[in-house]
């Protein structure tokens, strides 16, 4: 998915209006300020935004709940403080994790596109009341989130919808690559969509991001590291033989227990020590050491300060303290696969259809399932309170229980990601897939709690989510931080039909020819989406006492009573876009081409046949080549010329499936009209139903 948004002066969020809000809008001149606005043109007739990219007025006409015109209409801003229990986990940039309550102003999270986002402020805040408490499939542990706070999610009628077509399309998933159904799956699944928690239904599915970007740290460079910290994490710690003068302990030993019925993964440890030259390899049989072992330990006794240092610092050093670094979270594929090969044959067993390994660490798990997952494999985590040994907590043992996390592995990807591991046997793991956006898995317990206690919220730059317990959320602060008012209605200026064109039919299902009759209508309307702006006052009052917002908020008040024109800009979220110039098609922004990536509303040399087969390819329509071409004789040269010469075009995106989700008032719109059309009601007092739905446009 791609995110257009603009720099915010005040802000829209969205919220469903009930049905009797959306019937009868209070008015009183002293609350609101009631504004029309131009918020969005289209491709067809006004050409592209002056930033490049360009709405194809037939995703405007687009029905379907959330999307096109419709997703602007009804929507509120959120002004109650949208918030999480100061435990909650939070996944940081580097993969790590982190509670809430300890996140600071400058740290880095991951969010909700697999990209990284700067934490600009926090907020703790009293809840009393209900909070919604959602676990998912695959996750381990749950989440509570106050009502109101947005999570990222895909309905359940898509996901049914989806498993449909992909039946009826004649796709055998089960036959299929691992690759493929993460193609096949992204193909067909539609965009998650924030929704409030209140909101969440059984069977809705959730996101959790996974690794994309690849790097070899140098430290481990070579594959055999990644063999040799797989087996580590598995089975092995770390531990000190001495005691410094003031009193630390240097950890500089690394034991690696096996059950006697392993000795391939013994010989393997011990040839990679040796011939990685990481000191001395001393094997024993040891006894007792984990219960329930007939025969005993084959204990690996490895003395390298340096490897015991490499160790600890990308896996860590005891049971429930392990967990992985960056490094190995974004090491390339092959490293990936030799590194999860070694940990799933030392710490993995063969259980009812699936290769499960334990681990007392639940980062370690919840890291385990993004990493196999960012090969396009499923595992499936879960939680166990088992007997075993306090060694675990660095304490002897009292044979007390503790809990054990589980990770479920299928065997089909088993023998994909791993080929020398031949299995027989099939048992679907679970209902999650892997999409590009991420791990897509099934909502499995859904109630709520009663809550008195503080909660925790903080605003990321640019990117206004982040990942807690596993779950995309959106940190829904705008609505608090600088958000102004609602949207109580929308209109789409549709398009005149002329009489030879039965009425009634979507631009979107015209022919090129009926198109070009349509917009040479004369006096044709533009096609552009305009909105009804409620400007709360009561919410511009509390930011005017704030030192990031309050000037601004001052002056954009000051700017509408005076008749000072406003100008407005739309945030969406678009389905996918191409690239005027050479078609590529991008669903996240890591996906463009080099001419979106850097010379995104330039101009470029290309030859005219390469317009053409964008045209065959249905990449660009004939109406909008001519927003494209900079020059007349281009555009001629393109639709009606037979030589390949070279033509001059404007480097845009052209964005398709638009969902809004916030409007900005801003002082330059993107868009060459979007300024206010005009005030309505500020001063003289209007009936109710003189503001109510369509009563402010007529056709």
């Amino acid at each position: 998915m791609l995110r257009k948004q603009a720099r915010f002066v005040g802000q829209v969020i969205p919220r469903q209006l009930t049905a009797q809000e959306r019937t009868v809008i209070p008015f009183n001149p002293q609350d609101f300020r009631y504004l029309r606005f131009r918020a969005i043109g289209n491709l067809e007739v006004d050409g592209q935004n002056g930033n490049g990219d360009g709405f194809p007025y037939q995703w405007f006409e687009d029905e379907r709940p959330g999307y096109g015109y419709s997703s602007f209409r009804g929507k509120r801003a959120h002004v109650e403080h949208n918030c999480v229990p100061p435990t909650t986990p939070i996944q940081m940039a580097d993969y790590s994790y982190r509670p809430i309550a300890d996140v600071k102003v400058g740290d880095e999270v991951l969010t909700h596109d697999n990209r990284t986002g700067k934490v600009s402020e926090t907020f703790r805040n009293r809840h009393e009341g209900p909070m919604v408490r959602i676990k998912a499939m695959g996750t381990i542990g749950n989440l509570p989130l106050t009502p109101g706070h947005p999570v990222w999610i895909i309905p359940k009628e898509e996901i049914d919808r989806v498993r449909y077509e992909i039946d009826r399309d004649g796709n055998r998933v089960s036959k299929l690559s691992l690759e493929e159904k993460k193609k096949l799956f992204t193909e067909y699944l539609p965009k998650p969509t924030f929704v409030p928690a209140e909101n969440v239904r059984l069977r809705d599915h959730v996101v959790t991001p996974f690794p994309t970007d690849c790097f070899v740290d140098p430290e481990i460079e070579d594959i055999r590291y990644a063999r040799l910290l797989g087996f580590y994490l598995a089975e092995g710690w770390a531990c000190s033989s001495r005691v410094n003068r003031d009193g630390s302990r240097p950890v500089d030993h690394v034991f690696y227990a096996f059950s006697n019925h392993e000795p391939d993964n013994v010989n393997e440890v011990v040839r990679n020590i040796t011939e990685l030259g990481l000191g001395k390899a001393k094997v024993e049989v040891s006894t007792g050491l984990k219960p329930g072992w007939e025969g005993g330990t084959l204990l690996i006794q490895q003395s390298c300060a340096s490897f015991t240092r490499l160790a600890v610092r990308h896996c860590g050093r005891k049971a429930k303290e392990k967990r992985l670094s960056r490094s190995i979270m974004q090491m390339p594929p092959m490293w990936k696969i030799a590194f999860l090969d070694a940990y799933f044959r030392g710490d993995g067993c063969r259980y009812k259809g699936t290769i499960a390994a334990n681990t007392a660490s639940p980062i370690l798990a919840s890291q385990i399932r993004q990493l196999v997952a960012s090969l396009g494999g499923i595992v499936t985590t879960g939680k166990n309170m088992q007997k075993a040994p306090d060694s675990l907590n660095g304490k002897p043992d009292s044979g007390r229980l503790l809990p054990i996390y589980t990770m479920d592995l299928a065997l089909p990807v088993v023998e994909q990601l791993f080929p020398t591991k031949r299995t027989e046997g099939f048992r679907s793991i679970s209902n999650q897939m892997v999409t590009d956006f991420g791990i897509v898995s099934p909502v499995s317990s859904l109630d709520y709690i009663d809550y008195s206690d503080d909660v925790c919220n903080f605003e990321v730059e640019g990117e206004h989510s982040y990942v807690a317990s596993n779950i995309v959320t959106h940190n829904s602060m705008e609505g608090y931080a600088g958000s102004i008012g609602d949207l109580p209605d929308c209109y789409l200026n549709r398009f005149m039909l002329p009489p030879e064109i039965p009425h009634g039919l979507k631009f979107a299902d015209l022919s090129p020819t009926q198109r070009a009759q349509v917009l040479s209508v004369p006096n044709q309307r533009d096609g552009s989406i305009e909105v009804l702006m409620r400007i709360d006052m009561t919410m511009v009052n509390r930011l005017t006492h704030s030192a990031k917002y309050g000037r601004t908020v001052e002056n954009l008040i000051r700017a509408i009573d005076t008749e000072q024109s406003i100008g407005s800009s739309m945030g969406t979220d678009v389905q996918y876009s191409h690239c005027s110039v050479c078609g590529n098609e991008a669903r996240f922004a890591n996906e463009y081409c080099n001419d979106l990536k850097w010379k995104k509303n330039g101009v470029a040399s290309v030859s005219s046949n390469q317009i053409r087969d964008l045209l065959d390819a249905g990449r660009l329509r004939p109406e909008w080549v001519r927003h494209f071409a900079t020059r007349p004789q281009d555009y001629t040269e393109i639709v009606n010329g037979v030589n390949n010469h070279n033509v001059l075009m404007r480097i845009a995106e052209i964005n398709h499936e638009l969902s809004f989700f916030e409007l900005s008032v801003v002082a330059r719109p993107a868009y060459h009209k979007g300024y206010d059309l005009e005030k309505i009601a500020m001063d003289e007092m209007l009936s109710p139903s003189q503001i109510g739905t369509y009563t402010l446009w007529t056709n």
